[in-house]
């Protein structure tokens, strides 16, 4: 069966790499409460398979690939559905950018077009103060939990063993190798390989280990309204650049997140840090620019009442890039964490590439960008980390 490997953390990553590494190793993941309870379930589903960079769009694209597949396999739904969608420019030098990212697009394959704003074929879009826009046609939505489950249930197919309620206490080094983990009741499990996919929660434990991960938590937040009939379905996904806000369309409603100028810190080992399907409290002084965003780019949403304020932990890097790969300072180490509100779409590539390099030893492509060697342990103290989170996760957007 070739190596023994431990997965610590049930949610889209390390479900995604067990949905992987199944059958190829010896894979058993540990999550602490239920699958999905920390970030995951909480996420908004956005599959948008073009990315700024090369290497990012390679790994993304294989969602729209996988997902399909994966229904198919197991049976269970995932919500899956290609929307198409739209990036909104309100400034030319926006438009730059996104006629980059278009040809990145059709190199890859993908069908990025440059539009006017005459062009964006959204009903009900206030186009006003818009200079143009990207219209992808492979955008996509999925359902965070049904994804997850599904991987769950194809990575049992092929052997895996899954273990909710194992609260893993830290990491077992010895000379230099990590041997597998000690758990909260004492007791310990033996790999020949860990791999760490807790999110926000793997920071304390490769810090205790002596692996530094620049990781914050921070508060993430999206509305969704009351049904609008008048919806057109599917309802692209939209992308406000300028304003730093998301729209998807959610079985008749509208979800409306925002990536936040000044995000609010959250303390993952905090009193609240263990509760699973963890909601924060709403924070309106904080969302209140991205309603107001929203309510101008539809305007129809003046008439329509907010069903539910979400608020729940995402974890951010120091360079708003992921954190995966072999940690170079330990052996038997891996590490994916840090996805930057990205992680849902991401699992399938990420898991993909990760199962890869664990079992031949080596980076399946080239993955220099989010490779967890250029972790810097000054980028990642407490103090610099939380001062990044000013602008991190605003420049992500």
């Amino acid at each position: 069966m070739g190596k023994s490997v431990l997965i610590i953390g049930g949610g889209a990553i390390g479900l995604g790499l067990a949905y992987h590494l199944a059958g190829r190793a010896e894979v058993t993941l540990l999550e602490r409460n239920q699958l999905t309870s920390g970030t995951s379930w909480h996420a908004a589903g956005i599959v948008g398979p073009l990315r700024a960079t090369p290497n990012m769009t390679k790994i993304a694209m294989y969602a729209g690939e996988l997902f399909p597949k994966l229904e198919e396999e197991t049976g269970l739904s995932t919500g899956y559905r290609v929307t198409g969608g739209y990036w909104l420019a309100r400034e030319e030098a926006r438009m730059d950018e996104l006629h980059r990212i278009a040809s990145l697009g059709r190199h890859f394959g993908l069908t990025p077009s440059i539009v006017t704003p005459d062009q964006i074929e959204v009903p009900g879009l206030n186009t006003g103060g818009l200079v143009g826009g990207l219209k992808v046609a492979e955008d996509a939505n999925v359902n965070p939990v049904d994804l997850c489950m599904a991987y769950a249930k194809g990575a049992r197919a092929k052997g895996a063993q899954i273990c909710e309620g194992v609260q893993v206490k830290r990491l077992l080094v010895e000379n230099g190798t990590c041997k597998g983990v000690e758990l909260a009741d004492g007791s310990e499990i033996h790999a020949d390989t860990v791999a760490l996919c807790a999110g926000a929660w793997s920071r304390k434990l490769a810090q205790e280990a002596g692996v530094a991960l620049p990781l914050q938590a921070v508060e993430h937040m999206y509305v969704v309204t009351e049904v609008m009939p008048q919806l057109p379905q599917p309802f692209p996904v939209l992308r406000d650049l300028e304003r730093w806000i998301y729209v998807k369309g959610d079985a008749g409603k509208l979800v409306i997140g925002g990536f936040e100028p000044d995000a609010q810190v959250w303390d993952a080992y905090g009193p609240s840090g263990d509760r699973p399907f963890l909601e924060l409290p709403e924070n309106w002084e904080q969302f209140t620019p991205f309603m107001e965003a929203a309510l101008e780019l539809i305007p129809a949403l003046e008439q329509t009442g907010i069903q539910h304020f979400m608020n729940g932990p995402e974890s951010f890097t120091n360079d708003t890039r992921p954190m995966i790969g072999r940690v170079p300072e330990m052996d038997g180490l891996y590490v994916a964490a840090g996805m930057n509100s990205v992680g849902i779409m991401s699992s399938a590539g990420v898991g993909r590439v990760l199962a890869d390099w664990i079992e031949e030893d080596s980076a399946p492509m080239d993955l220099w960008e989010v490779d967890v060697a250029r972790a810097d342990p000054l980028a990642a103290a407490a103090d610099h980390m939380e001062a990044r989170m000013a602008e991190a996760v605003a420049d992500n957007f």
